[in-house]
């Protein structure tokens, strides 16, 4: 056996004790813009101006000089209750409650409780294993991380639990960015409810809680980039852990008992100019936390990364890469939840997992001494000499002083370069148990016995591939360990492991009964017909890998189940273009360790068998268990969207059971009477296999009603709702092609063009197809029960995406070859959808730097029977101020269907883009925008100054008069504003604005500087009459819709704000309703809002709630 080796601790340990106790703004600008002649009411006549040379790329025009960004305050990080003195108590000791570690499910009786990432806490009766059944969801607007389940309570960890509040009950929103954790009462299975929900500030993830007795403790992290008000208040956090308890004896009333901050000695970045020989820069960043737990500590592991840089003389520089821990020790050992750090310390190298450490306590010497595993990972360089440095370290520490730390001893183990994987501590044994690797695996047992004499007991080297999870087998006499096999023949010791190779995901099991003589009993690879890149989450994730496998014990025969992900090549026999799926299985084993001979080698063993490979649905499996079912043996396996049962009961011929769809992908939503049609992806991306199926609205979970029809295809492109029919929209297919490339083959410049009707939505009928000679694939930018309601500044329809929607079907925009074209698709029969084109005149041309022609823009609807085919004209170019101005004449020409056709009206002349046609009072009215700029001279630092131009947004509220004529009736000016999104709607103006970069920087950058703000317009009277201004504390809103008088607002990628604008000058915040899922579709059922969330599902969202919080 290899001599470990020992060497001084002040040379390879790094112990240190850490104490408890101890935008430039732009200014003067100079104005000196060119003069604009206002417009004036009653005006026909007009000229837009754009500095841009005309293009149609309508925006804010691009900065010539610098962007100054800006600085803002943030909320305090949470605050601390340290309770550290200079005169430490003794070691933590005297609690001997067990030690609970949070998971995704637990099964109990038929009853399964999983806490899924999409769709919270869902309970299954799994008593017909054919047909599983949903018997309840509870919702926890957030990301579930994991669960406590103690009788008839579950306590729910949860990240990302955003929500808002009023202030002061104005219409002003503070963002409130938390993790919470969540009491549920489960007593009755069908109804679970929350008793209560407690905000924890900062992140978490999977393995950060512990439950003994009646006290959870949490450990949260605040990330440098976290931030949980608005991002306009947001700045760069100092990184934090905060370890929290929690008393939840009384479930409906749980107390917060303390909170300590841990990074109080957070150290300093620094850098002198590195340019300069002899100056330097040194960076240290926060890398993760890492907690274990005895029943009287918490152990709780800060990684941090170290960078140093020096500028030597000559050539070379030298360099530090290194990484660190700063461990602290929670003394948890007060039952009533009281917690203190008992003491803190700083080691080279990193902890990288739970299974790294652990707390020891002696009762007869009462001393307390912590054992940890660090892996030092570092390239140095010195001058021009570079050294890398691997080494795996095991110490031991006497912390019976807090305050006083001593190191006991260390021992380096494992062959150069290797670093540690796998390892578990036996405190009844006294031994610690190891992998370190490469490509090949050494295991090691190495025994603390003696505190002061750390010593490896044996070992077993040339193992392929590597450990990654070990669990104790018979009473601790044996070890179950999973990892990856790299060898051909997956026994273990194979020669040809050497190389770099696709692992196996590899199953050993190893005698460690006599500590001085481990030795591998054997070792099987899960078996996946044709798979090729196997993986599993066990072999990335150490920390939560025990949780992912399922074991069970039956006499003398042990099953296992072991989650695994591969890819698989599609069948290419036929010589056609071949690919890879991933795709998911469950591995099943067993063995019988009374049939193990330790007389013979690990290949003549016959100790394990592989039963078979059941494949998964869809999505990686996170959880597998090994249960009875009505006295049945069932693997029950759990991913992120699907449920599986399988029959385990005949080993020899286990058998997929059931699949449940857990969380499908929702795409869309439409109504269609008393039915709801949602779409549904299934396939390997968006376009690969879809479903649209039809449900029944009713009074429960649209979620959980049954589906009444369904409709299956492949490939699409988009949908796109046109009364009661749903336009389907994909690349046609090429056969010919196909066969001949040997690969599916579509041609992406055409469309085909498929008609399904709903009008009885109980069974509803496929109509005509037809091929469209242009690639014409429409979307909403957000549908809300209609067509996009809200104009976004910015995303006006360009040249080449610019559809309505009419009486007799849609109307495209469109250029093809350079020749612009009015295209029909007629869909008032729908047996025969028909396709028609009409060439537009006089294209716009350059020549000689000459401007002819027409530039086509965009399209807007009046109603189903008209619409306004916008374009300009090229007036002259003038110059000012050496900048160049080109000067445009807008038109909005009429399209009207009549005597069977299209046909088009006489242009009126109108400033600017058109936005928006409503009829008011009989007459048709025009909404339009344009921008002037304001030249500005701003100062640098140097005494030198460049130019910016700031734009200047104008609407223009207009009305026809005769044809091909309108006259002005009032414009507004919004200096100093960017404008977002726009909607009209009952003779109102709802904008949404935001100040721009030159009023942030000449007057401050007070909230409502950087705040979204809502204004509303009353046009009733043909005025601009401004009713409502006000800064609304949010940043990033987008209008979506109004539903009557409810206005409604999207916070992307957090959710939807219900308001209501009855009272033009006053409206009020009703509801927010946290979606997950990035929505860009909503249909309507009375006051109920239908959200498609993907994942999510479909939210239900009831307008004339009232739950947003008021904050004094």
């Amino acid at each position: 056996m290899r001599k470990p080796m020992r060497h001084k601790h002040t040379k390879h340990v790094w112990i240190t004790l850490i104490s408890f106790l101890s935008l430039a703004l732009l200014t003067a600008c100079t104005v000196a813009g060119p003069e604009i002649n206002e417009p004036q009411p009653g005006q026909t006549e007009f000229t837009t101006e754009d500095p841009n040379g005309g293009s149609n790329n309508y925006g804010p025009t691009s900065d010539d000089g610098a962007r100054a960004g800006g600085q803002g305050t943030t909320e305090a990080a949470p605050s601390a209750n340290s309770d550290t003195s200079s005169k430490a108590p003794g070691a933590p000791s005297g609690r001997t409650g067990t030690v609970e570690e949070a998971d995704l499910y637990r099964v109990s009786g038929n009853l399964l409780f999983y806490l899924n990432t999409y769709k919270g806490l869902t309970v299954f009766d799994v008593s017909d294993r054919k047909k599983p059944k949903k018997i309840s969801g509870l919702p926890v607007y957030g990301y579930p991380i994991e669960m406590f389940i103690e009788k008839n309570m579950v306590y729910a960890l949860v990240r990302d639990a955003l929500y808002l509040s009023k202030v002061n009950g104005k219409f002003e929103f503070q963002r409130r960015h938390t993790s919470q954790l969540v009491s549920i009462d489960i007593s009755r299975p069908s109804q679970p409810r929350v008793l209560q929900r407690l905000d924890i500030k900062g992140q978490l993830r999977e393995g950060v809680s512990r439950k003994i007795d009646n006290t959870v403790y949490v450990v949260s992290y605040v990330s440098r980039y976290y931030w949980w008000g608005w991002n306009y208040n947001r700045k760069q956090q100092e990184e934090q852990a905060t370890v929290y308890s929690f008393n939840v004896a009384n479930p409906r009333s749980i107390q917060k008992v303390q909170s300590i901050d841990l990074i109080k000695d957070r150290p300093q970045n620094t850098q002198n100019n590195p340019t300069t020989t002899g100056n330097s820069r040194e960076y240290y960043s926060f890398s993760g936390i890492t907690i274990s737990a005895t029943s009287n500590t918490l152990l709780v592991g800060e990684n941090w990364y170290h960078y140093k840089y020096t500028n030597n003389t000559g050539s070379c520089s030298s360099s530090e890469n290194s990484s660190y821990t700063k461990l602290s020790v929670i003394d948890i050992s007060d039952p009533k939840g009281t917690i203190r750090v008992h003491t803190r310390f700083k080691v080279r190298g990193r902890l990288t997992d739970q299974f790294k450490h652990t707390y020891i306590f002696d009762e007869k010497t009462k001393k307390g001494t912590y054992l940890g595993i660090f892996q030092r990972n570092e390239w140095n360089r010195e001058n021009c000499d570079s050294q890398r440095v691997v080494k795996n370290t095991l110490l031991s520490v006497d912390i019976t002083r807090g305050d006083n730390p001593v190191v006991l001893d260390e021992l380096v183990f494992g062959k150069p370069n290797e670093t540690v994987r796998g390892s578990l501590f036996d405190p009844d044994r006294k031994v610690v148990y190891a992998i370190t690797a490469v490509q090949r695996d050494p295991f090691y047992a190495i025994s603390f016995a003696d505190l002061s004499n750390l010593k490896i007991k044996s070992e077993i080297d040339g193992l392929s591939g590597d450990i990654n999870l070990f669990r104790f087998l018979k009473n601790r006499q044996f070890l179950l360990a999973v990892g990856r096999d790299n060898s051909n023949e997956c026994t273990g010791f194979d020669n040809d492991a050497s190389g770099w190779r696709s692992t196996k995901l590899a199953v050993s099991l190893i005698d460690v009964r006599d500590l001085s003589k481990s030795r591998l009993v054997q070792r099987k690879c899960v078996l996946v017909k044709n798979a090729s890149w196997t993986s599993s989450q066990i072999n990335w994730n150490l920390d939560q890998a025990h949780k992912m496998i399922g074991l069970h014990h039956e006499g003398d025969t042990t099953l296992l189940t072991v989650p695994v992900d591969y890819y698989s090549k599609s069948d290419s026999s036929n010589g056609w273009w071949w690919w890879y799926e991933r795709k998911s299985a469950i591995g099943i084993m067993k063995w019988d360790l009374t049939k193990y001979d330790d007389t013979k080698s690990e290949k003549e063993q016959n100790v394990m068998e592989n039963i078979a490979t059941v494949i998964h649905p869809k999505g990686s499996v996170k959880r597998t268990v090994i249960t009875k079912i009505n006295n049945q043996r069932t693997v029950i396996n759990m991913s992120t969207t699907h449920l599986s049962l399988v029959d385990l009961q005949d080993l020899s011929k286990p058998s997929l059971l059931s699949t449940y769809d857990i969380a499908p992908y929702v795409g869309t939503v439409y109504r269609f009477g008393n039915y709801i049609v949602e779409q549904s992806n299934l396939g390997r991306s968006y376009q690969d296999y879809n479903e649209f199926r039809v449900k029944k609205l009713g009074s429960g979970d649209l979620n959980d009603a049954p589906i009444v029809k369904t409709i299956k295809m492949g490939r699409i492109r988009n949908v796109i709702r046109w009364k009661n029919y749903l336009v389907i929209f994909s690349y046609p297919y090429d056969k010919t092609k196909s066969d001949k490339y040997k690969r599916p083959y579509f041609d992406y410049s055409k469309s085909v063009v498929r008609v399904y009707d709903f009008t009885n939505a109980a069974n509803p009928v496929p109509r005509g197809s037809i091929t469209l000679p242009i690639a014409f694939y429409p979307y909403y930018y957000f549908y809300c029960g209609t067509f996009d309601m809200a104009y976004r500044f910015g995303y006006y329809g360009y040249r080449n995406n610019s559809w309505v929607s009419t009486d007799r079907g849609l109307a495209l925009l469109n250029n093809r070859n350079g020749v612009q074209r009015l295209s029909f698709l007629d869909l008032s029969n729908g047996n025969k959808p028909a396709f028609n084109e009409v060439t537009l005149p006089d294209p716009r041309k350059y020549n000689n730097n000459q401007i002819t022609g027409r530039g086509y823009y965009n399209l807007v609807s009046l109603d189903g029977s008209q619409f306004y085919l916008t374009f300009n004209t090229f007036h002259k170019q003038v110059k000012r101020q050496d900048r160049t101005y080109y000067q445009y004449r807008y038109y909005a020409q009429p399209w009207t269907f009549a005597n069977g056709k299209w046909s088009n009206g006489k242009e009126i002349n109108i400033p600017g883009h058109l936005i928006r046609v409503f009829r008011q009072n009989n007459k048709v009215n025009f909404l339009t925008q344009d921008s002037y700029y304001v030249q500005h001279q701003v100062p640098q630092g140097n005494g030198s100054s460049y130019t910016r131009y700031q734009q200047i947004f104008r609407l223009y509220l207009l009305q026809e008069y005769g044809k091909g004529l309108a006259v002005l009736r009032d414009f507004h000016s919004f200096v100093s504003w960017s404008l977002r999104d726009l909607l009209v709607d009952n003779g109102r103006i709802y904008l949404n604005a935001q100040r721009d970069w030159y009023w942030m920087q000449n007057n401050g950058q007070d909230w409502s500087d950087q705040s979204d703000h809502l204004m509303i317009f009353d046009v009733s009277k043909g005025k601009l009459d401004k009713k409502f201004s006000k800064a609304t504390r949010t940043q990033g809103v987008q209008f979506v819709g109004l539903k009557g008088t409810k206005l409604l607002l999207n916070l992307p990628s957090e959710g939807l704000l219900v308001a209501d604008v009855a009272s033009i000058d006053a409206p009020q915040a009703l509801h927010f309703q946290r979606t997950l899922g990035w929505s860009t579709n909503i249909e309507f059922s009375g006051d109920l809002a239908l959200v498609a969330a993907g994942h999510f599902g479909i939210y239900q969202l009831d307008l004339n709630k009232v739950t947003i919080p008021v904050e004094q």
